[in-house]
């Protein structure tokens, strides 16, 4: 039953079965308290913008936006556009990816609520796990490996499933699809061919295997589509001679410039070199790791970016604000890493790794782990046709 209490910032009542104060607007701290045995998985924006409220989210500084179509680079969003719901990332270029466009508001909102919940975990910011949105799960690191997560991922990475003409746990029966679905103990992976026959890829206990045969054969269909869920692979320029071109300028300016640069060589060579070593110094002149004062968590600066250990300090994420923001000075711990610290060192992990590979920020896709939250316009021109659905697999 619900009670009644003060509320400490303006004195008015409040219900416990409100999230925040109706004179105020402050949180109601005994809100969720109240109510641990309901779901409180909000299901609109509206219940979205309370449970980020009693949670007290940063969402300024998490770049979230909630319940508005903001056009600001690097930034995450929900809201409603007539009788639809949006749930868009603007990158870091401007342009926007739409994960989510239509009339299923509890869905745009659960899309929108699992990215933040996941940023707000590797921020180390508390999500509130007691309560049911715990139902919400992490996501998994590397390739999915039951139906559940096979599922989850497609999901996150918005595939119209149906459309592509595969059937995560369903025993599908008709033609021209691929499936795969749980019978007893074991797990049934097939391909229903044109003809209504059907070739089973793998039937057994080992639901790994399974999911990994399916998962398999997804990326290889997205991949001859030019779809990339699992992140474009690098392409490196081909060796190989090429023919000369005949010059059409006079033969004397051509020698006259290259007369220029060999005799300045030494000269162009140092000034370059100045130039470089000035902006490295410049650009990383702070580089290092970094503690708040009486915080057990290590950052690390290099550049302007800013990254932290999680708890178990294995793994190093991104921050997408500066632990300088709370207001209080930090204490510098050097470039040079210290096994006592209780972290791994930077300048061996994967993050300084994507620091110095020539592919794109990882905050250019929708999800950091897996290369891209996924948009739906990628998959508006599938084509099934472009399947072999006479082959076995």
């Amino acid at each position: 039953m619900a009670s009644t209490i003060k509320c400490p910032y303006c004195g008015a009542s409040v219900s416990s079965d409100q999230p925040s104060c109706p004179g105020c607007g402050a949180p109601n701290d005994s809100y969720l308290a109240y109510t641990p045995s309901l779901d409180l998985t909000p299901k609109t924006i509206a219940e979205l913008k309370d449970y980020c409220a009693v949670h007290r989210f940063p969402l300024e500084e998490l770049r979230f936006c909630v319940g508005e179509n903001d056009h600001s680079p690097r930034l995450y969003g929900i809201y409603r556009d007539g009788h639809y719901v949006v749930a868009y990332k603007n990158k870091s270029d401007g342009s926007r990816s739409v994960r989510y466009r239509g009339t299923d508001e509890a869905t745009a909102v659960k899309l929108f609520l699992e990215r933040l919940l996941d940023e707000c975990r590797k921020q180390g910011i508390d999500t509130g796990d007691s309560t049911e949105v715990r139902s919400l799960p992490r996501e998994p690191k590397g390739p999915p490996k039951t139906i559940a997560e096979l599922q989850a991922y497609c999901q996150r990475h918005g595939m119209p499933l149906e459309k592509m003409r595969f059937f995560i746990g369903q025993d599908y029966p008709s033609p021209r699809a691929f499936g795969i679905y749980r019978d007893g103990k074991n797990v049934v992976v097939y391909k229903n061919k044109s003809d209504g026959s059907r070739a089973i890829r793998y039937q057994g206990p080992d639901e790994a295997r399974g999911v990994r045969e399916i998962y398999t054969k997804l990326l290889d269909e997205c991949h001859s589509r030019g779809i990339y869920p699992d992140g474009k692979p690098v392409t490196r320029s081909s060796g190989g001679s090429s023919k000369k071109r005949k010059g059409s300028g006079s033969s004397g300016c051509v020698f006259g410039c290259l007369g220029f640069f060999v005799e300045h060589f030494f000269l162009l060579i140092g000034i370059f070199i100045v130039v470089v070593l000035l902006t490295l110094l410049i650009t990383h002149a702070g580089d290092g790791y970094y503690r708040r004062p009486g915080e057990d968590r290590i950052y690390y600066q290099y550049a302007s970016q800013w990254y932290y250990s999680d708890d178990e300090g294995d793994y190093w994420h991104e921050s997408y604000f500066s632990p300088k923001s709370a207001g209080t000075s930090l204490e510098s711990l050097g470039d040079d890493w210290d096994s006592d610290w209780g972290v791994s060192d930077f300048r061996e992990s994967s993050a300084w790794d994507d620091l110095h590979s020539s592919s794109s920020s990882d905050y250019d896709s929708w999800d950091s782990s897996d290369s891209d939250w996924g948009s739906s316009s990628d998959y508006d021109s599938w084509d099934s046709g472009g399947t072999d659905w006479d082959s076995d697999w």
